[in-house]
């Protein structure tokens, strides 16, 4: 078999071997088997809570892979490089990497059926989860850092109090239906405050619990996407946040609920509509490579060019633009030989992230 293989490219095996399934779960098995002939790594540090997140991700999936341990504080020259930015997690497959913690978890979601589902099907449940997960990243996990940081008790306790705050928005948003934040089952959301929540009784040594998943929310319809309607309209602020109560453009409204963040939205609007023009690839590994340099863009790129446009000083403004440009170059280096779109062909979601401040 593993001759076989080695003449014939995985591919072809599975082909062949799909040819003779009586049933899904054949496939299924196959899948599994050719995923297993070379396992996935996962490298990792045992303490640090967001490698943790892909961690328990790859454990409740029930996914087969190699857990490595690296040392975030003494980075080698192996590991910088298969991740030139030495964080943790990075996951492996095929000479092929995905890091970011919260991409870790949605790859490892779409490269294996085992059963266990970490994001819905549906697209709008999907960009909820999306939404919710950012969130977490965004307010919840600066504000745990802030409270830690923090030397004077008066701005700690302020820090908490934001903390707090935090925690009720996102348990208002979760699902009557419980324990967890989409209903019965453990998805993404839970897997991204997981590694925190275990740590919030730091703050009050003990004394105090903080307690998270508790039933608030109400059930909403789910939503149909039988037809797409274009609408333009002037709305004034107080509408606006009912809308959005972070008060920032884009927002999708489909059937009263919200799509918000423009990564996410793009990522909605793709798998919402299949019109036949896709933004993102179908398979796993190249569409966690988009989601990577599209996070690459909005975190580096991005900032880059605002503070260009805000610096005084010229020395300020030349050193912004240098680093601008050399990550312009490692954004050129990731692209497609193909061309002229960064995956190919076919203009694509990372191009849109970028077009409008080129």
């Amino acid at each position: 078999m593993d001759k076989f293989v080695d003449r014939h490219g995985k591919n072809s095996v599975c082909n062949e071997l799909i040819k003779f399934c009586k049933s899904p779960s054949d496939e299924q098995r196959i899948a599994i088997l050719l995923w297993e002939m070379e396992k996935l790594q996962l490298y990792c540090s045992w303490f640090c809570p967001f490698a943790q997140r892909a961690w328990i991700a790859l454990e409740h999936k029930g996914v087969e892979y190699e857990y490595i341990e690296v040392d975030p504080y003494n980075k080698t020259k192996e590991f910088l490089a298969i991740n030139p930015r030495g964080l943790v997690p990075v996951l492996v497959k095929d000479n092929r990497t995905v890091y970011e913690s919260s991409i870790c978890i949605e790859f490892i979601d779409e490269a294996l059926t085992t059963g266990v589902s970490l994001l819905p099907k549906d697209p709008m449940d999907r960009a909820q989860v999306r939404i919710w997960s950012d969130f977490i990243s965004k307010r919840i996990v600066p504000t745990f850092y802030q409270i830690l940081q923090m030397q004077e008790k008066d701005k700690q306790e302020e820090a908490k109090d934001k903390l707090l705050q935090h925690l009720l928005t996102l348990t208002k948003a979760m699902s009557s239906e419980g324990p967890y934040f989409s209903g019965k089952a453990l998805g993404m959301v839970d897997i991204m405050l997981i590694p925190f929540a275990i740590r919030f009784n730091i703050l009050s040594n003990g004394q105090v619990e903080v307690v998270l998943f508790v039933v608030l929310s109400v059930c909403l319809e789910s939503m149909d996407c039988t037809g797409t309607q274009r609408r333009r309209t002037h709305i004034i602020k107080q509408e606006f946040l009912a809308i959005n109560p972070r008060s920032l453009i884009p927002v999708l409204v489909q059937d009263n609920r919200t799509v918000y963040e423009s990564p996410i939205c793009i990522e909605y609007i793709d798998e919402a509509f299949q019109t036949g023009v896709s933004l993102l690839p179908k398979d796993p590994m190249d569409r966690a490579q988009v989601q990577i340099w599209s996070d690459f863009i909005s975190k580096r790129i991005v900032p880059s060019y605002y503070q260009m446009l805000q610096m005084q000083r010229k020395e300020q403004q030349n050193e912004a633009k240098e680093r601008l440009l050399q990550q312009l170059l490692t954004l050129s280096k990731a692209m497609s030989p193909d061309g002229p779109y960064f995956t190919g062909e076919a203009f694509g979601m990372v191009d849109i992230m970028l077009i409008l401040i080129l």
